[in-house]
């Protein structure tokens, strides 16, 4: 009973975390850095869970922050968890393939996937929405997923330390617990 509560508060503290940050990035970066593009603070959270957890416990945790990041966007529901899910698969099959335990390359998944993420969103709203609300801005795309690697080891740090705080264990690229 005791390890399904610290799983649960586990789970619920990553997706406060990513609420948190996705408020930061929503609000606080407006008025701080006006229309510059934002790092998307959010992605390092749906990244570590995609590479540090089993395959049940990423798809519950990215279900849950799809459903926190669409109450702060005009994005769909369905277009936002598709491209989360997407986002968290992309980032596992990756480390499946490559993998060097280093913050060199927690910065390279972040900033792909701050750069991917706008690329799912895009073709899956091209695919999923009637009409187009957006238009693709690559430059924006580009300087976004920059800043969200550069901000990547920090939240990395903290993520560990929550794992440690909960007694949650890494698994390595082939499923096993580190």
């Amino acid at each position: 009973m005791k390890e399904r509560f610290l799983l649960y508060t586990n789970i619920f503290c990553f997706v406060l975390f990513a609420l948190v940050a996705a408020s930061l990035q929503t609000s606080l970066w407006f008025q701080i850095a006006g229309y510059f593009p934002a790092p998307a603070l959010w992605i390092p959270v749906l990244v570590y869970v995609s590479m540090h957890r089993n395959a049940v416990e990423m798809f519950i945790t990215i279900i849950l922050i799809a459903a926190v990041l669409a109450t702060m966007t005009t994005v769909s529901d369905g277009v936002m968890l598709f491209s989360c899910l997407v986002l968290g698969v992309s980032a596992r099959i990756f480390k499946e393939r490559i993998y060097w335990s280093n913050y060199t390359y927690s910065m390279l998944i972040c900033g792909l996937s701050g750069f991917f993420f706008h690329l799912f969103k895009w073709i899956a709203a091209m695919v999923l929405e009637e009409k187009q609300f957006f238009a693709p801005h690559f430059l924006d795309w580009i300087i976004e997923a920059m800043l969200t690697a550069l901000v990547a080891p920090i939240f990395f740090r903290a993520f560990i330390w929550i794992d440690e705080v909960f007694g949650r264990e890494s698994i390595d690229s082939t499923g096993k617990v580190v």
